[in-house]
């Protein structure tokens, strides 16, 4: 898999919180642009879809010991992990890393890359809100 981007932010609340909030599938669709539909979802596995991409599928493996958290999944012919990562910097305030990493051609790759980038961006910045508007 090559590493498509990454994205880090300090988040207000607590490193165990903000990775309960982020190990629940049921809480994903919070986090996604308007654009997205067909949402169905299990705490472990999501599915929705995204315009000229179509339906995507999400499996969600934990690893609570070291707060980190690995989603995989599928869009066409392209397999993407997107890794999300929270360090303690305080009792109240935690790292949060999300990086995304994808297994394609050269050429899907470099169409991708941008998309991802911005996608990445906009996940980090909605988790931030949620996760302070609800944690602080």
């Amino acid at each position: 898999m090559k590493e498509i981007g990454f994205q880090s932010a300090i988040v207000r609340g607590s490193s165990r919180e903000l990775y309960n909030l982020i190990s629940d599938f049921n809480n994903f669709e919070r986090f996604l642009p308007d654009q997205v539909t067909n949402w169905k979802a299990t705490p472990s596995e999501c599915s929705f879809t995204v315009p000229n991409l179509g339906e995507i599928t999400l499996r969600m493996e934990r690893y609570p010991a070291v707060l980190e958290i690995k989603y995989t999944g599928a869009a066409g012919p392209a397999f993407f992990e997107l890794r999300f990562a929270m360090e303690k910097v305080s009792e109240a305030e935690t790292n949060l890393t999300i990086s995304a990493f994808a297994q394609a051609t050269a050429f899907i790759v470099m169409m991708i890359n941008k998309p991802i980038r911005n996608f990445i961006a906009l996940l980090l910045d909605k988790i931030k809100q949620l996760a302070e508007s609800n944690l602080a």
